[in-house]
């Protein structure tokens, strides 16, 4: 039986959805200030236990859900930046052909110097795709498009605001979007009914739909039988996607308890609070294919790679 606080829950919930507009002011971070960044690669091991918010969400439209849901419901954690691991190759695979990342860098460089914004957003997630592609070739394991599943929120499916997905021999490994995307869903248009393409967001705070992302992954790796008990009895999981100028990423991390996949997906009155952390990441315009094999976004990349890997061998169906 649901008890007085989650009906009270549900009631502001609901008030909530009806009185506020799902676009709140957008700001990107200032560069004048100064950025503390700590660093880590382990998953927090203690999180705190909260009513399940989207008992009160079931059956409702996501895109009618504020962007900042996220904060006011205590489902994540305040946003904070944090570093994400830089990898490198180990050595040179001779049988693999070059990177050749100019093919994308040069044409974003040149849509960036002509103001084409709708190309930019169509060549940022090619390059990570063909990057990561690169990478898993490198290391001899498969690249796949993760699955069309769908969230399950109390085991009822929910549709999201996805642009792009990548699984690492089968396991799902990040999602990627933009604020096109985003607006595209909450207003019900096709990406090119907007014109200008929209880019503004809240470069500060999780947006409730980049959280149903990272949920939906947790979920998918639920599902695959990922095990978490190496890792806090966490499912860690990405969020990519650019920043408000299209000229750096912002690299969402997620640390989501096992317990909070489950309760989300079959409706528990309780759940744990997700951790997210925030890595911003130049896309270097200038790099060829040796700079940018040492930028910090290959480095994450191959870092993201590393991880899939390593979580795939110790899934019981590794494949």
């Amino acid at each position: 039986m649901i008890g007085q606080p989650l009906i009270g829950s549900l009631r502001s919930v609901l008030i909530l959805i009806d009185n506020i507009s799902p676009y709140m002011s957008e700001k990107e971070p200032d560069p004048a200030l100064p950025v503390v960044r700590t660093y880590s690669s382990i998953a927090p091991t203690a999180s705190t236990t909260n009513p399940n918010p989207f008992l009160a969400l079931k059956g409702t439209d996501a895109r009618r859900w504020p962007q900042d849901l996220t904060i006011e419901k205590e489902m994540c954690s305040p946003l904070r930046d944090q570093l994400l691991p830089r990898g490198g190759l180990p050595k040179q695979n001779l049988g693999i052909p070059p990177l050749h990342s100019t093919l994308y860098v040069d044409k974003i460089r040149t849509a960036q110097q002509t103001g084409d914004t709708r190309e930019i957003l169509r060549l940022i997630p090619d390059l990570l795709d063909h990057t990561v592609r690169w990478l898993c070739n490198f290391n001899e394991v498969n690249f796949n498009y993760d699955t069309e599943d769908l969230l399950l929120v109390a085991d009822i499916p929910l549709e999201t605001a996805l642009c792009a997905r990548a699984a690492i021999d089968g396991i799902p490994a990040y999602h990627y979007t933009d604020a096109h995307h985003r607006h595209a869903f909450r207003t019900g248009k096709r990406l090119d009914e907007i014109e200008p393409p929209y880019t503004e967001q809240d470069a500060d705070r999780i947006d409730i739909l980049d959280l149903l992302e990272l949920l939906l992954l947790a979920q998918s790796q639920m599902s695959h039988k990922v095990p978490t008990e190496w890792n806090g009895g966490n499912y860690t999981v990405h969020m990519i996607y650019p920043t408000s100028t299209l000229t750096q990423l912002i690299v969402i991390t997620a640390h989501i308890p096992h317990e909070t996949a489950f309760a989300v997906q079959e409706g528990h009155p309780t759940m744990k609070m997700v951790k997210v952390t925030r890595d911003i990441i130049n896309i270097d315009l200038q790099a060829d294919d040796a700079q940018f094999i040492d930028s910090d976004l290959f480095k994450v990349l191959v870092g993201i790679v590393q991880m899939g890997i390593k979580v795939g061998k110790m899934t019981p169906y590794y494949y």
